[in-house]
């Protein structure tokens, strides 16, 4: 059994790999009192990849998802 990390000179160590993600950010005013946003987050859906000293050595993949959130802001 290898161990994980740094803990000896023989343990493999965790990497993670480069990951690019594309957002996406809106605002607009219809008045001074009302105001919309929106956004739009991990747009091409990009995951998240861990590796064991060498890349075919895969430890971890996991995907976030996208997420679109919206508002409105009203000041009185």
């Amino acid at each position: 059994m290898v161990p994980l990390g740094f803990a000896s000179a023989n343990a493999l160590p965790e990497t993670e790999g480069a990951r690019g993600q594309l957002d996406f950010s809106a605002r607009f005013s219809l008045t001074k009192q009302i105001k919309f946003t929106f956004d739009a987050i991990n747009i091409t859906n990009t995951g998240t990849f861990r590796y064991l000293k060498y890349p075919v050595l895969v430890n971890y993949v996991a995907r976030a998802g996208r997420a679109f959130n919206m508002g409105v802001a009203v000041n009185f």
